[in-house]
């Protein structure tokens, strides 16, 4: 299920005896019973949820947040592997903010209602669902980022082109993040098969074994539809317009944060900011 490890932290220069290596499994255990005993036994705060798709099973998934909730174990919890917003409605979202998550992410795919039909096949996903939860999440003030994928067979141009322009317009309804990347044909995969099929790889099939070349940013996939240098323009200019709008929410937070502490720790905060200017001249 778990088990320790020593190691040092170097960042804070100290030996700690004790910590939790990232090793937890909770099949055929119940995972509230799991999160209590590591949060008492180790003083666990942080815990991950490494789940395909946490929320497939609904009731499952709102019945462990209330118990979370019910503990009070003053939690930080964390999904990297995002979830999708079939499931996801004002109440699941209210007992997660409850539970201990602050920020998550939601596999949106794209921003065309044909592509995910008939492309991508995402099981009655619509992009309405991703608005929903977008809007949701604004008016809870939980952070919510967004996953996109553009560059797959079957899918236009003008299609992808659509998808940049709804990944701003969720950044513009309060998402914190929509991550707009290029589709990766890895091997094994229906996509890569499709490719393979239709010849439409742009690299010899064995360099797909290449991690650092398959995740280099390049698009390796060409169709009748567009060229791997029109998907690659695309992706950089959605990076871009995503760069932009964290760098302002940043610098919100960080004035937002510093006219708080201005007010509760004035001495404090002016002699932080005195130390500040002057590393800066």
């Amino acid at each position: 299920m778990f088990r320790q490890k020593r190691y040092n932290d170097t960042s804070r220069n100290k030996h700690l005896k004790y910590a939790i290596h990232p090793l937890v499994k909770t099949r055929g255990l119940l995972a509230n019973v799991v999160i209590k005993y590591l949060k008492r036994k180790y003083h666990c705060r942080t815990f991950y949820f490494t789940d395909d798709n946490a929320t497939v099973n609904p009731d499952r998934w709102t019945e462990l947040m209330r118990q979370i909730i019910e503990a009070d174990l003053n939690l930080n919890l964390y999904i990297p592997e995002g979830i999708q917003a079939h499931h996801l409605d004002f109440e699941t979202l209210q007992l997660m903010k409850q539970a201990g998550f602050k920020h998550f992410f939601i596999g949106a795919e794209s921003g065309v209602q044909r592509v995910l039909d008939a492309v991508i096949d995402k099981g009655g996903l619509t992009v309405e669902q991703t608005q929903k939860v977008v809007e949701i999440c604004r008016k809870l003030k939980l952070q919510v980022s967004c996953f996109f994928i553009i560059g797959m067979p079957g899918e236009t141009l003008e299609e992808a082109r659509q998808t940049v322009k709804f990944a701003q317009k969720m950044r513009e309804s309060g998402a914190y993040s929509c991550m707009v990347r290029n589709a990766l044909p890895i091997l094994g995969t229906r996509l890569c098969r499709q490719c393979l099929e239709n010849s439409y790889l742009t690299v010899p099939e064995k360099a797909l074994c290449d991690y650092n070349l398959l995740h280099s940013g390049k698009h390796f996939i060409s169709t009748p539809e567009w060229s791997p240098q029109q998907i690659e323009e695309l992706v950089g200019k959605a990076q871009k317009q995503d760069s932009q709008h964290i760098l302002f929410h940043k610098k919100q937070h960080l004035l937002t944060h510093g006219v708080v502490n201005l007010i509760r720790q004035p001495k404090e905060t002016l002699r932080r900011l005195r130390q500040l200017t002057k590393k800066s001249i």
